[in-house]
């Protein structure tokens, strides 16, 4: 490994941008890592001049060069939202200083006009390009420089920079800003690059009856003299440093409830139309045991002076981790009763993002290649808080589900990557912004916690915030802190999970005498192409029946698989196993070969099991074979049918129906080869889950999960009849509430089934609900049908660069335009697919494309479609790497359809 290097910190910077009781914050974090080791700036040989190209990202290599100018930098912003029309204007002071004489520098701002640019005092002519603005070497001078912009910009329509949102259920309107990765540049111009952090001054005016939510709490607002409706100008003060896209504006007419914790101010904000469906005070529940855990787990006090939680409307991702003001998409807040699972996902996400206030925040990685630090110690973290504040539940099992899987078909799939990764630009970002960043980095940290120990990994982490605290940080910077706490060296650790991509297979071959164990071994093996072979430190459960039937772990091993073929001592002697399980309790990163023995006892007794989580992961084996064609979709179904009616886990219920409703959508896809297991196991299907959706307790989470899945699967004449009986209250289920939600998946289900009637059922409920959950209802009720001139109605509205329709109304729109059942209609519209798709590279966003290419071109299912995806990689028209990344997984997931379909229903 290269010699590890730590970025220094300007620890007598800290206290002069640090407002009010946050000085005592961090010198406590001052006080508290003084003798834990000082850190050092690296020495930087002089880098060569790049050539910016003009545009809309930014290359590590001139992040890098910009970094070795510029230094020490605020912003003070002024920024008003009254003007009329689709623009807001604004005027930015960016004060900063010059390391050196350079012959220009440039400021990042995409899509806006200039009105005027000063440099230190004088009018210079703006040269700006429309991504960046120029600023000549002969106006500037080493040592502190002022840039000040006047400017005007759009709000967004995409979701990035600041967007605006208006009310279709009350007329009001919200804005909201999403500047991550490279999209603060379009809020203000600025240098925006993580390792350039700054403060942040801002006054913003805005109408007289909206509030206003930053980084930083308001000192002051006030009323603002002129004609026309009230207005106010509210001021912030100096902030704390941190990066340019963790900055944030929300303002709006917001509904805002307040509590606090301790000495820390806390406020929620959503619009006043979903204000009745938030429960604040659980929303303020996990807020508060969140801020306990975290302060007390890092050692270090929250880093900020207020907490705000804002919910946001067509926002493109789950959450951002903002500083101080963290925003929240609105799938979090529905118009049904949340079942425990639901209510779960929100405890999550809260303590996910605010994790993040340490890790991400308080220490920021120095470049994009270092965001799976980032997420996935804010993934793990927010499962350990969230273990801390649940008893009795199955936190890890749910990360098992939530984390572990996902990362696991990420790490077999043609795309694979290493956990860490060289990152070429901000939009090459896109390429790490994946299950591999979260779900197997979050996975590798909580092993490396098993390994080493959990006081000795928390006690790491602990060093490793308080030595490089308002900083940015490289991969070895962690791996130092750790190997401080922990006394042991980890560069084999580091190359084999770090540096190193796939996921390793693992099985076990063991004999008995005398019912004794008389020889145990534990073989590893790597997937082709990736023969790297790791250590794993997991646990072996030997299990045995009980007394009553069950199968329960009888002992368990620990051990350390090291190589092809490991040794396991410690098993010789143990009572024979009727079942071994080499990953018990799921320590490992790793995948379980099963086998025909295991397989049997899954068919027959998997409901003895008394681990819900040995159970979740069996039925999970089983649905990997059937991805890997080892064991066909119907064999699946069978097995699923024969045993989930007797499972009482929510979360394995919700697995194995989804599970269902996979192998199904296989069939519908295989289709004419299918049809004859179509015919048989549709309608039994249906009837598993309708006598479910009778025979669990009315009123219960379960009773509600089967009813969905029954509603995703039903197809048949009868079954849709049934449920235009329960939408039009002709039929009732005792405990089960059809409410808003429901109603609109019922109808959404109707129109892609092309029932009877379906289409005049979305518009009258559309009559009836105007809000915003009602417009995405009729996009999906309508976009689903199959009729060949909606498809290509649609599709265009889609593909429309200067479509009036929100990007998260188009991801409505493409995530109902083909499915399973309608994929001749998709091959018919292939090549108007595929035709733009060069085009589109360039023109639009990355969040965009990415969900163009998996949405629309996965699942056709016919080798001719293989052909044709595999056509446009090998021509690469202009397909930017996001594109041709998200395309190569298309194609093999078409492919491995394809292989089913001539492994189970050749012909």
């Amino acid at each position: 490994m290269n010699s590890m290097t730590r970025i220094g910190i300007r620890r007598s910077t800290w206290l002069s941008v640090i407002p009010g009781d946050l000085t005592l914050v961090l010198l406590w974090v001052v006080l508290c890592s003084s003798g834990c080791g000082s850190g050092r700036t690296p020495s930087q040989a002089e880098l060569p001049g790049v050539t910016r190209a003009a545009v809309d990202h930014l290359t590590r290599e001139y992040a890098q060069l910009r970094k070795s100018q510029v230094d020490d930098v605020a912003y003070h912003l002024d920024i008003d939202v009254t003007r009329p029309g689709d623009r807001f204007s604004g005027a930015v002071r960016i004060d900063y200083s010059l390391k050196k004489m350079v012959r220009d520098l440039t400021v990042d701002f995409s899509g806006g006009a200039i009105d005027r640019i000063t440099v230190n005092g004088r009018d210079v002519e703006p040269d700006y390009n429309d991504f960046f603005i120029t600023v000549g070497g002969e106006d500037l001078r080493v040592g502190s420089n002022v840039i000040e912009i006047g400017y005007t910009q759009k709000y967004g329509t995409a979701g990035y920079g600041l967007s605006r949102f208006i009310d279709q259920e009350d007329g009001r309107t919200y804005l909201y800003s999403d500047l991550w990765p490279y999209y603060a540049n379009r809020l203000f111009p600025c240098f925006d690059q993580p390792d350039l952090r700054a403060t942040y001054e801002l006054s913003v005016t805005v109408p007289a009856d909206w509030v206003v939510s930053s980084s930083t709490r308001e000192v002051a607002i006030e009323d603002v003299p002129g004609e026309g409706p009230p207005r106010r100008r509210w001021n912030f003060p100096r902030s704390a440093e941190f990066s340019t896209y963790l900055f944030s504006l929300h303002t709006g007419p917001y509904r805002v409830w307040e509590a606090r914790d301790d000495a820390i101010p806390l406020r929620l904000f959503s619009r006043r139309s979903i204000a009745e469906h938030v429960d604040f005070e659980y929303w303020f529940q996990w807020t508060r045991q969140g801020l306990e855990f975290y302060q007390e787990y890092f050692d270090i006090p929250y880093p900020y002076g207020k907490y705000d939680q804002i919910i946001i409307p067509n926002f493109n991702y789950s959450a951002m981790e903002n500083v101080a003001a963290v925003a929240f998409g609105e799938e979090y807040v529905g118009r049904s009763s949340p079942t425990r699972e639901e209510r779960e996902d929100v405890a999550a996400i809260i303590l996910h993002e605010m994790a993040h206030m340490w890790f991400g925040n308080l220490v920021t990685m120095e470049w994009w290649n270092g965001l799976w630090l980032n997420e996935s110690s804010a993934e793990y973290m927010s499962y350990l808080a969230l273990a801390s504040g649940i008893e009795g539940s199955d936190v890890w099992h749910r990360f098992f589900l939530d984390n572990k899987r996902s990362a696991y078909a990420a790490d077999r799939r043609v795309t694979t990557h290493p956990i860490e990764v060289p990152v070429a630009d901000s939009v090459s970002f896109f390429l790490v912004f994946d299950s591999i960043t979260y779900g197997k980095g979050s996975s590798v940290l909580k092993q490396l916690a098993h390994y080493l120990g959990e006081d000795r990994f928390r006690e790491g982490v602990s060093i490793y915030l308080k030595d490089n605290a308002l900083g940015n940080t490289r991969i070895e910077d962690f791996t130092a802190a750790i190997e401080r706490a922990a006394g042991r060296d980890l560069d084999d650790w580091v190359e084999q999970w770090l540096y190193q991509a796939g996921v390793n297979t693992i099985g076990v071959d063991y004999t008995c005498a005398d019912d004794r164990i008389s020889s145990f071994l534990v073989t590893q093996a790597a997937p082709e192409g990736l023969p790297y072979l790791r250590q794993h430190r997991v646990q072996i459960g030997l299990y045995r029946s009980d007394e009553s039937g069950g199968m329960r772990v009888q002992s368990i091993v620990p051990m350390t698989i090291t190589g092809a073929r490991t040794e396991v001592a410690d098993a010789i002697g143990r009572p024979c196993p009727v079942m071994v399980y080499p990953n018990h309790d799921d320590w490992g990163y790793v995948r379980v070969r099963l086998d025909d023995k295991t397989l049997s006892l899954v068919g027959s007794r998997i409901n003895d099991f008394d681990s819900p989580l040995l159970r979740s992961m069996l039925w999970q084996n089983a649905w990997d074979m059937t991805r890997d064609s080892t064991l066909s979709p119907t064999a699946f179904v069978e097995l699923a049918i024969d045993n989930i009616a007797k499972e009482r886990n929510e979360k394995i219920v919700t697995q194995v129906l989804n599970s269902i409703e996979g192998a199904m959508d296989y069939l519908h896809r295989i289709r004419p080869a299918s049809k004859e297991a179509l015919a048989e196991y549709g309608p039994r299907v249906e009837v598993l889950m309708w006598a479910q959706v009778l025979a669990t307790e009315p009123g219960s989470d379960l009773q509600r999960i089967w009813f969905d899945s029954y509603l995703a699967t039903s197809d048949t004449t009868d079954e849709l009849a049934r449920l235009e009986k329960i939408l039009k209250g002709n039929l009732k289920v005792t405990g089960l509430a059809i409410d808003q939600d429901r109603r609109w998946r019922i109808i959404a289900r109707l129109n892609t089934m092309a029932h009877p009637g379906a289409a005049e059922l979305a518009r009258a409920e559309a009559g009836r609900d105007r809000s915003e959950d009602g417009v995405r209802g009729v996009i999906l009720a309508e976009a689903g049908r199959p009729d060949l001139d909606i498809k290509r109605k649609w599709l265009k509205q889609i593909q429309d660069e200067g479509s009036a329709l929100s990007l998260s109304k188009q991801i409505d729109a493409m995530s109902t335009l083909f499915p399973s059942h309608q994929t001749e209609l998709q091959m018919t519209l292939l090549e108007d697919l595929l035709e733009p798709l060069p085009g589109m590279s360039v023109a639009r966003e990355p969040f965009f494309l990415s969900s163009y290419t998996r949405l629309l071109l996965s699942g056709t299912c016919r080798p001719e479609s293989v052909r044709r995806l595999e056509r446009s990689i090998d021509e690469n028209r202009g397909l930017n790497a996001t594109v041709e990344r998200f395309l190569r997984e298309t194609h093999e997931e078409d492919a491995r359809c394809v292989k089913i379909a001539e492994t189970y229903f050749p012909g």
